[in-house]
């Protein structure tokens, strides 16, 4: 087996590569994106539980930007 192209991509989208003899591990932006909208969703539901519609507003305006990015990048 040949260890110089050895690749592994992970569940969380992150990969994981040997380059030069060196090992090493990238995120790409379809799993930062990923990342950012269970962030996101997680700050809307405490928020909406909360009851503050001014912030309830500012993150579902930063949602949609973030879920639509992820769409166009798939």
């Amino acid at each position: 087996m040949d260890n110089e192209n050895l690749v592994l991509e992970w569940a969380d989208g992150t990969l994981t590569k040997k380059l030069r003899g060196e090992i090493i591990t990238m995120r790409t932006q379809k799993t930062d994106l990923k990342a950012e909208i269970k962030e996101l969703e997680k700050e809307l539901m405490f928020a909406t539980v909360n009851k503050d519609a001014f912030t309830q507003i500012a993150l579902y305006k930063k949602l949609d930007e973030a879920k639509t990015l992820l769409i166009n990048i798939e």
